[in-house]
């Protein structure tokens, strides 16, 4: 059989690529094929969970099952989870924090400080990456990392619970919860939520999601009880709030969904988004998926 060969194109530095493409194919290879699990001679990868409970079976009518529960024990995404921990996680925080991501927090942990921007979306949705590849096996390192972007975007958060580091042009709180289709105010806010809970979840650290939680407070202070004309651009904060509520049970979270949603195709005081952002009808009239594929997604799974 033919080794797997495959094309790198990155958005990135093209510099780092060549030593990344060597990483990944050393692990294709099989040159550490005695670290993997493999088809019939499985050798489960190991994890140590610590945190939060995953959803409460009387706030839904089904669960999903955890990661925490899945172990791969074969010869292909067993292995991917390992170029993922190994080659990824490096790769992308590197360029995601000027500091240097994982490599330069390994050598320098008791120095280091994270120089993640703000406002880069990606980087604030990493996190819950990187809390599930510590879910699957513990890694000091990365977790150490995850804490130091956190204490960067925690520092950010206002004496009233807003959070405009996702936001920036929200920095003045004039400008806060515009009513625009392109915003993605409460979509950095979701996925710093989600970011939050999951890395509660995998290592038991709750600043992050304590500081997300004050900022979805906020967010519920400004608009259950208003008439305030408002809709999300993205759904992807309605799809946080069901996986707080999921971790709480607290039913403001749920109202708070709730009311985001029902905002969706009510025009009063503000623009329609269109069919682009879900917005051309009021939600229980949409019979049919519209738009923007990842909007339309969050809307109908959330």
């Amino acid at each position: 059989m033919e080794p797997v060969r495959f094309v790198w194109r990155s958005r990135f530095d093209p510099s780092h690529d060549n030593e990344v493409l060597s990483e990944v194919q050393r692990l294709i290879d099989g040159r550490d094929a005695e670290e993997h699990a493999v088809v019939g001679d499985p050798k489960p990868m190991t994890y140590q969970r610590r945190g939060t409970k995953m959803p409460d079976e009387k706030y839904f009518q089904s669960t999903p099952v955890s990661y925490f529960k899945v172990q791969l024990q074969d010869s292909f995404w067993a292995l991917r989870q390992k170029i993922v921990h190994e080659v990824s996680v490096p790769w992308a925080t590197r360029h995601f924090d000027a500091a240097g991501g994982v490599n330069a927090y390994r050598a320098h942990p008791e120095e280091y400080a994270a120089e993640v921007k703000k406002g880069d979306l990606e980087a604030i949705k990493f996190i819950e990456s990187m809390a599930a590849v510590v879910g699957l096996q513990r890694d000091a390192v990365i977790e150490g990392l995850t804490r130091a972007w956190g204490r960067e975007m925690i520092a950010a958060q206002t004496s009233d619970g807003y959070w405009p580091f996702g936001w920036p042009l929200a920095s003045d709180s004039a400008h806060r919860w515009r009513a625009v289709w392109w915003s993605h105010e409460d979509y950095a806010l979701g996925h710093y939520l989600e970011s939050g809970i999951a890395v509660r979840e995998s290592t038991g650290d709750a600043a992050m999601y304590e500081s997300a939680v004050r900022a979805v407070d906020n967010m519920a202070c400004t608009f259950l009880g208003s008439h305030r004309a408002y809709a999300p651009g993205d759904e992807e904060i309605e799809q946080a709030l069901m996986r707080l509520y999921g971790a709480t049970g607290n039913p403001k979270y749920l109202t708070l969904c709730g009311w985001l949603i029902g905002q969706r195709g009510h025009h009063e005081g503000r623009r329609s988004y269109g069919k682009y952002s879900q917005d051309h009808l009021p939600i229980e009239q949409q019979h049919t998926i519209e738009g923007h594929a990842v909007r339309a997604r969050s809307s109908t799974t959330g």
